[in-house]
């Protein structure tokens, strides 16, 4: 791993920066502890902090510490793990050990004696009662933290490997996806088709992933899976990933079934994938996000009239917020070691904050796009019943039309997108075609 030399060097200047900035001696990164239910024995699948996760790919050791200090090498604190009720963690990469000073302990206790707590340290992370309350550290100071968000959306060589790797993931698993929604199959065997390929655990997956067929599509965050065939299955909107060394693809397609080939829904989905592919080549250094959104809504409202969903002309359509119910999220987000990714808001590294504009509450990403930012473009197109019926122009809506369409449920096309020095990527594309 080349790359992962140069990332640690990368995180090491971030924080750096962010520690002197803030007037804080060293920090102290914490990966988390196991979580319970309440009054329960059997623990929650762990997640890793992801500031921690951030900078190695040793993610799955609950207890662990990072510890930097600027101008010395960032050690690794991690537990002894030798008893025999539970499986103990794979071993640590020699190319991950090269960039660190390893440390192991076997009692919690014995952490504060090796971190040099004289000094002011931030402690980043979920509370640990045990240990915050032997170290007097500054508890996630906003200062390092609104630094290190602000320059999280800048991704290392790296960091791409990885969303890469991701990307290549997803794909074994869209594409047997799409072959179980072909062969007629239910929700949950979709869904288990899309581990078998992938050949990952549920709870290894980045996001629970979202596998909608027909009018479960028109609920944004579907994730009940039905056990039950549908009568007729006629599209599937599938938005799944994966992660590599803890970084996340997120990933959406629809698919329309062999019985739906020449119906009118295949037009509008194919009308949405063009334009879908029209914003990506908006992309580039010194967009505003924020303007692609509303791009977004233009493009959305053009295909609804063309499609003759709305009875308008363009500029009617335009001046009655027509695309408003029929898109309601966001155009998109931030993408890497978090799903969505912290930052979205943040114009300067000091905290400051562009909100998203009030016609638009939804959206998730105001930034200037920047070389070296990865982020996703989603555009969607739903067919929701409690949003169209709240519309206040309805003489512009064709009803009959609508309920041809509400049976599929609604389009969402996504793809993640790199800004290189090269020029725009298109992560997703390069692997689906």
């Amino acid at each position: 791993m080349d790359t992962f030399s140069g990332h640690v060097a990368k995180k090491v200047a971030i924080y750096t920066e962010a520690l002197a900035a803030a007037k804080i001696d060293s920090v102290i990164i914490y990966a988390g502890d196991l979580v319970y239910p309440f009054n329960d024995d059997l623990d929650y699948p762990f997640r890793c902090n992801p500031y921690f996760a951030e900078w190695l790919p040793v993610q799955d050791f609950p207890g662990s510490l990072i510890f930097f200090s600027p101008g010395e090498r960032p050690k690794l604190l991690l537990p002894i793990i030798d008893g025999y009720w539970d499986s103990p963690p794979a071993s640590v990469p020699d190319w991950v050990a090269a960039e660190f000073e390893l440390t192991w302990y076997r009692d919690v206790m014995e952490v504060p004696r090796v971190l040099p707590v004289n000094q002011k340290v931030a402690w980043i992370g979920p509370d640990s009662m045990s240990l915050t309350s032997k170290i007097a550290a500054i508890t996630n100071p906003p200062a390092v933290i609104n630094f290190i968000d602000y320059h999280r959306a800048f991704k290392t060589s790296y960091e791409v490997e990885c969303l890469e790797a991701a990307t290549a993931l997803a794909f074994r698993g869209h594409e047997a996806a799409e072959q179980a929604f072909l062969d007629g199959r239910s929700e949950l065997d979709i869904h288990l088709a899309y581990l078998s390929a992938t050949k990952i655990a549920d709870d290894e997956l980045p996001y629970r992933s979202i596998v909608a067929l027909n009018e479960h599509a028109s609920t944004l965050h579907h994730m009940m899976r039905s056990k039950e065939v549908p009568a007729a299955s006629k599209a599937l909107l599938i938005d799944a990933g994966a992660q590599a060394k803890g970084y996340a693809c997120d990933i959406s397609r629809t698919h329309v079934s062999n019985d739906e080939r020449k119906s009118r829904f295949v037009e509008l989905r194919d009308a949405m994938d063009a334009g879908q592919k029209k914003l990506v080549a908006a992309v580039g250094p010194g967009v505003c996000f924020g303007e692609l959104h509303e791009r977004a809504h233009q493009m959305i409202t053009e295909i609804l009239v063309e499609h003759d969903i709305v009875r308008a002309s363009p500029e009617q359509a335009w001046d009655m917020n027509v695309s408003a119910p029929f898109f309601p999220h966001g155009l998109g987000h931030l993408l890497g070691i978090q799903v969505h990714d912290r930052g979205g808001y943040m114009v300067a590294s000091d905290g400051t904050t562009a909100s998203p504009p009030a016609a638009y509450p939804a959206l998730r990403f105001t930034r200037e796009l920047e070389q070296d930012m990865v982020f996703t473009v989603e555009p969607g197109l739903y067919f929701i019943d409690s949003l169209l019926e709240s519309f206040p122009h309805q003489s512009l809506l064709n009803k009959s039309l609508i309920d041809e369409f509400r049976p599929f449920g609604g389009i969402r096309i996504e793809d993640n997108i790199l800004i290189s020095d090269a020029g725009v990527r298109n992560l997703t594309r390069e692997v689906f075609g």
